[in-house]
């Protein structure tokens, strides 16, 4: 559908109560152009915006643009990723030259690699099974045929092998982490099982496609799709792999369902962590803690020091029984010990390697490829794969290269400095907020604002990016070639022996929690820092060229909404420092639950899981609220009126403001996806997460003149400071 078709219909059917006769400045640039475009495909006029929002802004946007077959989900910011990544490819594909930065050249040669399809066909299963031949063999796959015995290869030996190449364990998980109480410390955690062996050593938190459950709301019969496609894809894999080591034998599924099964058993002892579940002790008070709970069984024998010590061994880094580690889950612990102790070493040992052999699939050849990604589609709903390159620079690890590249090449320093002062003005916004308060007392609006000035806003990109030579550290000694699946076990050993190297450092907290390159933002609680990276600074999301109204709606309440989560029923929790120490009284406490109670009603009542999403409930609410005083105060201050977008010029500046944020999203999602996320996911559905943000907002109502009582304009409104 044409723009001019969508002006059309917009003036044809435009409500009365957006009809003003005042002077306005339309904004005709070609990013004005773009947005209005992107906004109006989306809108469905016939819907009253008092009685359903939402669907007044959104309700056509899945007619309009529906998912493409590669993706389950098409938004805004699914639009700018693909942006950002097309950038990238042009990045990538460039020839190695003298100007390139070392990290640059590294990458480039990576990527190469990852893109040798040739080579990959050639090495077929080869890669993988030269891994598990070393410590015995796949009994799955093997079953007689192979070198395994489990004395010499018992769980514990397999799992300490792959912990030397990955850093990671499949069983549980040994991390690096900060004390909460003294976010400055860094010190050695144990948790529950990430279910993969091939952990991220990026800046970012990546959920792996397998961490398909979520913990604080696990039901046994969730993801039984997801354990259904991973049979199907173990069953498949065990018959290409006794293909590649000449083996005949049909394939012993009562072994595989056991390893389904042990699966299956791991999920549901992941449970939620109880309150002071966690502790801090040492190693050899965490030995005896699991030694009082195991049984004689040698499947649940674990030496938890020398446990420790494989991840370090190759960083020089010495691990002794009084180190001091965050134990995050006592009973996960406990849990383990008495499913390991009804298992048998070879369904342990088959489980590993399986872990190990799934990860592995993404860097193999395209069959193996598509036997994973066939899994992931089915659960999902996406109806193709992506092409190849998108796969190499998804899966590529190494990025400081690529993104320095990224923000020289298509970032204006003039959007890091207009962002930082919208950042400075919502500051202030939300210490009025804290102000106005009428049930925090005088102590505890004092800390909020020390907290609130303390907070730490990185925008954009570090400033280290300017530095090309700032990375190279980073990069030293990683031998790469043309052989893709040695590049990755190259990586995982010198990136987990950097990380080790860094462990008795103290830890940096201007650190950004995302790169430049995501089209994201994060308030990431132990740092007391906000990060709002470059790309989440470009059209359609913000621009320079854009009006006030585009960029306070989408860009100004993604930054207060992250502002807010320091202040959300989880991050009130951490002071200005990071740390997790208690600063409210009890009668705060008291009175903080009663305001937060609100939202979970409100959502409850929507047959959404209001306890599950409090937080960014929280968050939304307060962050649309306070963007949009700052927004009114920015114009009042500049007597300005600010620009209309081409074929939006009927409504007002404030009603554009609203529009905006609803727009920011707006999105198609494939039924498959929708479920998962609905299971899981911590923000509400994009419905209610819109409907219920301005139903609690009084500017909202008067902007759009809703009655008394209707939808969009409930009685009874929440919002935390009030």
């Amino acid at each position: 559908m044409t723009f001019s078709i969508f002006l059309i219909f917009f003036l044809v059917n435009l409500s009365p109560v957006f009809l003003r006769k005042r002077e306005y400045t339309t904004c005709d640039n070609e990013e004005c152009q773009n947005v209005a475009n992107i906004i109006l495909s989306g809108m469905n006029q016939t819907v009253n915006p008092c009685e359903d929002f939402y669907s007044f802004v959104c309700g056509s946007w899945s007619t309009n643009h529906p998912v493409p077959k590669t993706k389950e989900k098409w938004s805004l910011n699914t639009m700018l990723d693909e942006k950002i990544q097309l950038d990238l490819k042009n990045i990538l594909e460039g020839n190695i030259t003298d100007n390139d930065t070392l990290a640059l050249k590294v990458e480039k040669q990576w990527y190469s690699a990852c893109m040798d399809e040739e080579r990959l066909r050639k090495k077929g299963f080869e890669p993988v099974r030269k891994l598990i031949e070393n410590v015995g063999g796949w009994p799955l796959a093997c079953d007689n045929n192979c070198k395994w015995n489990e004395c010499e290869f018992s769980w514990q030996n397999v799992a300490k092998y792959y912990a030397g190449f990955f850093g990671e364990y499949s069983l549980f998980s040994i991390s690096i982490d900060s004390l909460p109480n003294n976010s400055s410390i860094k010190v050695l955690s144990l948790d529950r099982t990430s279910y993969s062996l091939f952990r991220t050593l990026l800046p970012i938190s990546i959920a792996d496609d397998d961490d398909d459950d979520n913990d604080n709301n696990y039901k046994e019969n969730d993801d039984s799709t997801f354990m259904e496609e991973e049979k199907k894809l173990l069953i498949t894999v065990v018959r290409a792999y006794d293909k590649s080591i000449g083996m005949t034998t049909d394939l012993n599924n009562k072994d595989i369902q056991k390893v389904i099964n042990f699966k299956i058993m791991l999920k549901k002892i992941k449970k939620v962590q109880s309150t002071n579940n966690s502790s801090l002790i040492t190693i050899l008070e965490l030995q005896q803690f699991y030694d009082q709970h195991k049984t004689e069984s040698s499947t649940a024998e674990i030496d938890w020091l020398e446990m420790f010590r494989a991840l370090s061994v190759n960083s020089g880094v010495k691990i002794n029984e009084d180190e001091k580690l965050l134990l995050l889950d006592k009973v996960y612990i406990i849990k383990l010990a008495k499913l390991l102790s009804q298992t048998s070493h070879k369904t342990i040992v088959n489980y590993i390697h399986w872990t190990f052999v799934k990860d592995s699939l993404k860097y193999l050849d395209k069959e193996k490829r598509q036997w994973y990604s066939n899994a992931m589609n089915s659960i999902y709903g996406i109806k193709e794969d992506k092409k190849r390159w998108e796969s190499c620079i998804e899966h590529l690890p190494l990025v400081y290269g690529y993104n320095q590249a990224y923000v020289k090449k298509y970032f204006s320093e003039n959007l890091k400095i207009i962002a930082s002062k919208m950042g400075d003005e919502l500051r202030d916004g939300v210490e009025k907020q804290i102000l106005r308060s009428n049930w925090m007392d005088e102590k505890t609006k004092n800390l909020a604002r020390e907290k609130l000035e303390a907070m730490k806003f990185h925008i954009g990109f570090p400033e280290t990016f300017k530095n090309e030579t700032f990375f190279d550290y980073l990069y030293n000694g990683l031998k790469l070639g043309p052989d893709y699946f040695k590049n990755v076990l190259s990586y995982f050993i010198h990136g987990t022996k950097q990380s080790w190297e860094k462990f008795r450092n103290s830890a940096d907290k201007n650190d950004f929690a995302m790169l430049p390159t995501t089209a994201n933002a994060v308030y990431y609680m132990p740092d007391n820092a906000l990060t709002l990276p470059a790309a989440q600074l470009k059209s359609p999301l913000f621009s320079d060229a854009l009006p006030t109204a585009v960029n306070y709606g989408s860009t100004g309440f993604i930054m207060a909404h992250e502002i807010f989560h320091g202040f959300d029923n989880e991050g009130r929790m951490y002071d200005k420092n990071g740390n997790k120490v208690n600063w409210w009284s009890d009668r705060m406490v008291e009175l903080y639950e009663e305001k937060s109670q609100c939202f979970v009603e409100q959502f409850n009542d929507y047959k959404i899981n209001g306890e599950l999403t409090e937080g960014e409930n929280i968050a939304d609410t307060a962050g649309l609220i306070t963007a949009f005083e700052v927004y009114k105060n920015k114009i009042r201050k500049h007597n300005s009126n600010d620009m209309r977008l081409p074929g939006l010029q009927n409504i007002s500046r404030k009603q554009l403001y609203f529009i905006s944020f609803a727009a920011t999203f707006c999105s198609s999602l494939t039924p498959e996806y929708r479920e998962q996320m609905r299971k899981k996911d911590e923000h509400s559905t994009t419905y209610y997460r819109i409907n219920g943000a301005v139903s609690n907002s009084e500017e909202f109502s008067r902007a759009f003149r809703c009655s008394k009582s209707s939808p969009m304009n409930p009685d009874r409104k929440c919002h935390i400071f009030k």
